[in-house]
């Protein structure tokens, strides 16, 4: 048997099938199953509401108590004690409510991270800026209410996916001007139409487009439409040469890989492109 965490086990042979939110959804069910009237917090809770599936951030259960039955960390449990404890149940588990859920993670986690979880929200509809700036505004005096505001601030749920809205998070931690995203481009020798993860206009009249690069865009079905992989790069090379053609635009390209574990790589690419800094458009173009 395969040692999963504490008190845990899964045959190999099983668990070697499940996605990453299908093996944390296990976990946190076995967990329930064991404390029936504990409450999911944190990122546990996101998990529950499939706002992430981060293995990292996973890595412990957590769980919300209220202010008189705060409890001491131990093996892989990490307690949470909050003033107001607003409960729901979500397949089966007691959670602390949505809003609750990304407050507690938007005033904790570092930005990238609270970005993924925050945008995912809002992307699939369960939340907009609007209702979690009117529920921020109810915890006001709470520690970490700032920082969740800067969270807030930054999420606008145009990322496709939690890699772009994380690398939205590692561009304003940088002090990168904020980007567009998904900017339809249109390529001027065939007329092709696509959006862009990322877009900077600068002041010169140039243009700066960041592309996050992933597997997905190789491999997934359901992004390939029944293109081989050849005709992918092929496809995507020659579009971008044509967008290049009159020296307007800047392509740089990154992976999530890059992002995490060789950030000053990227940091360099960034910089050898031209990508405005967030204080210099605050100056403007005429400043000093």
């Amino acid at each position: 048997m395969l040692h999963i965490m504490t008190g845990l086990y899964a045959r190999p042979s099983y668990w070697s099938t499940l996605s990453n939110h299908e093996r944390i959804m296990h976990v946190l069910r076995a967990e329930c199953a064991s404390h029936p009237r504990w409450v999911l917090g944190h990122v546990s809770a996101a998990t529950v509401w499939r706002l992430t599936d981060s293995v990292f951030l996973n890595r412990n259960v957590h769980w919300a108590t209220d202010l008189t039955h705060a409890s001491t960390d131990r093996n892989h449990y990490v307690f949470h004690a909050l003033p107001i404890r607003p409960v729901t149940v979500v397949e089966g588990m007691r959670v602390t409510d949505l809003h609750q859920t990304l407050f507690d993670c938007a005033r904790s986690l570092q930005l990238p991270d609270a970005l993924a979880v925050l945008e995912t929200a809002m992307r699939s509809g369960k939340t907009d800026k609007a209702q979690f700036q009117a529920f921020l505004e109810t915890r006001r005096g709470y520690k970490g209410v700032e920082k969740a505001r800067q969270a807030c601030v930054c999420a606008n749920g145009l990322s496709e996916n939690g890699g772009e809205s994380i690398t939205l998070g590692y561009l304003v931690l940088w002090g990168y001007a904020v980007p567009e995203q998904q900017v339809p481009c249109v390529d001027p020798i065939t007329g092709a139409r696509r959006r862009v993860d990322f877009l900077w206009r600068r002041d010169d009249g140039k243009i700066i487009i960041g592309e996050l690069d992933g597997r997905g865009k190789y491999v997934d079905p359901a992004m390939t439409a029944g293109r081989d992989i050849e005709s992918i790069v092929f496809e995507e090379k020659d579009r971008e040469s044509n967008l290049a053609l009159d020296g307007s635009v800047v392509f740089v390209r990154w992976t999530f890989d890059q992002l995490v574990r060789q950030p000053e790589l990227v940091r360099r690419k960034l910089d050898m492109a031209g990508v405005p800094r967030a204080a210099d458009r605050k100056r403007g173009p005429h400043a000093p």
